[in-house]
């Protein structure tokens, strides 16, 4: 009786929802930089909102691990005044100091045999070509693309803009910025400049962000996690259901329909399932059709068209306790314009602090397990985990205690020149508010949490 007077009341609600749209909150799923922020916007319009992670912490993945009275990060660690001025408000809501980024002298290493060499230094004439080509860059930056870099790509692509990376930048005739575009993309999880459009390289290497690499001016490090978790705090009422899972997301009613499970107080709690309503659903996370199938969400003809053909890059990061020097930084060794392998293996380690033994690292590979990636942590730094300046330094191998924390990514959704060619942004952008249902995450600009920001802010202020 109690199951049927409860149905009874729930047809009513629905019924109600024909003339009152808004008698249900926005449920927002993902509590990323994307859905915190689309959270934020709709309740300064007046809107409830319901938010599911299926994390333990919200922040999406900006995580870290805390160790020796510091941070080590797992996600975005660095941002610049010029290029991110999103997070700079909520960095300033949050209250949490960022520092300068620092680096010492940098050393290359085989991730096959483990020898190790030290980073030429940068020749007079280079450093003049750079100088060049950067101010060329920087003026077809700001007059041919900037048009072109609205959220969502709304002002659409133009050919030039689908290559290759690689072939773009050989087509523009730059010789010095590839090996800039290099080191700006695979050890921050941007794949390869022969695979990756250039569109998404020019919506992420802004002229500001350009000089970082050009050594011209430097950018700041910052704990996200902890913004993320003081933000929050301060800034949304709604609820956040942490390490909640998603049962099903009924799309086929005249509102969508979360089914979750919220987890327990305690190991001996069972998982309660409970049904929230909603007046639209927010999906702040990378939609690729394994990630929707994931959210219990069945997709749409048109979904299954725009999100399978989404790419990811299989992208690592991890704390780890090294014996190498504190003011040291290391990298995979590669030809300067071209990638190194995509194996899985670390490809980048740095102590960011010198009062800590802990590094972060970062890997990438194509398709890599998570399992595999973790085990070639081990097995690559366990070759270089001693002094390279100390020619009778013997490495120390690294065991699981050494890695204090390892994060797989879901990173850098974006999609291929064939796809950019044929006016995949036009099919995406067409696709929201369908069946009630948005879409916020890197694919509408980039992957940053600037434009996870923006990404969730466009969307609450164009369609709500």
């Amino acid at each position: 009786m109690m199951k049927v007077y409860l149905f009874s009341i729930f047809a009513v609600l629905l019924e109600l929802t024909n003339a009152h749209p808004q008698i249900f909150p926005v449920c927002i799923v993902g509590a990323g930089p994307a859905g915190l922020t689309a959270a934020k916007k709709l309740e300064d319009k007046g809107r409830k909102v319901v938010i599911f992670e299926k994390q333990a912490a919200v922040g999406g993945k900006c995580q870290a691990v805390y160790e020796t009275n510091t941070f080590h990060p797992l996600g975005a660690l660095l941002f610049s005044n010029a290029s991110y001025p999103e997070t700079l408000k909520v960095v300033d809501v949050s209250g949490v100091p960022a520092v300068p980024f620092v680096t010492g002298q940098r050393w290359f290493y085989d991730v096959q045999s483990g020898s190790t060499v030290l980073s030429p230094a940068i020749s007079p004439a280079f450093a003049t070509l750079v100088g060049q080509e950067f101010q060329r860059y920087a003026l077809y930056w700001t007059t041919i693309f900037a048009p072109y870099s609205a959220l969502r790509y709304k002002n659409g692509v133009p050919q030039e803009l689908t290559v290759t990376t690689s072939q773009w930048l050989a087509s523009n005739n730059y010789q010095a910025l590839p090996v800039l575009f290099v080191q700006a993309m695979v050890a921050f999880g941007y794949g390869d400049l022969r695979e990756v459009p250039i569109l998404y390289m020019l919506q992420y290497l802004t002229p500001d962000i350009l000089a970082f690499f050009a050594r011209i001016h430097g950018v700041y490090l910052i704990d996200f996690h902890k913004v993320w978790v003081k933000w929050t705090k301060k800034s949304i009422k709604g609820p956040i259901y942490l390490s909640s899972t998603i049962t099903k997301i009924d799309r086929s009613g005249p509102v969508p329909v979360i089914t979750y499970q919220k987890a327990g107080n305690s190991k001996r709690t069972r998982a309660r399932t409970e049904v929230q309503p909603c007046s639209s659903v927010v999906l702040a996370f990378p939609p690729t059709v394994p990630a929707l199938q994931a959210a219990k969400l069945t997709l749409t003809p048109d979904e299954v068209t725009v999100f399978s053909p989404l790419l990811l890059t299989s992208y690592f990061s991890a704390a780890v306790r090294l014996q190498t020097p504190r003011n040291l930084s290391f990298s995979a060794a590669s030809p300067p314009t071209i990638p190194v392998a995509a194996t899985g293996a670390p490809v980048s380690l740095l102590h960011l602090f010198n009062s800590s033994d802990i590094a972060t690292t970062w890997s990438w590979g194509n398709n890599t397990s998570t399992a595999v990636a973790r085990q070639l942590l081990k097995d690559t730094l366990s070759k270089i985990n001693k002094d390279p300046t100390n020619p009778a330094a013997v490495p120390v191998p690294v065991t699981d205690k050494d890695i204090l924390g390892f994060q797989s990514n879901e990173y850098f959704p974006h999609f291929g020149p064939q796809e950019l060619a044929g006016g995949w942004y036009d099919k995406f952008n067409k696709l929201q508010g369908v069946k009630k249902t948005y879409f916020a995450s890197g694919l509408n600009g980039f992957e940053t949490v600037e434009f996870a920001i923006r990404a969730g802010s466009e969307i609450v202020e164009t369609f709500f």
